[in-house]
């Protein structure tokens, strides 16, 4: 299995609900949690 799961595309999307001011959790709930934790946490 691939160890990174998380697009350049999913990156910029956190990025820009970050610039909107989102939380984490509403990040989350747009883009489903598995990406966020993973780009969190990506080495």
């Amino acid at each position: 299995m691939p160890r990174n799961l998380v697009t350049d595309a999913d990156r910029a999307r956190v990025r820009e609900l970050h610039a909107e001011g989102k939380t984490r959790n509403d990040i989350a709930r747009a883009i489903g949690p598995l990406v966020v934790d993973r780009d969190r946490h990506r080495p």
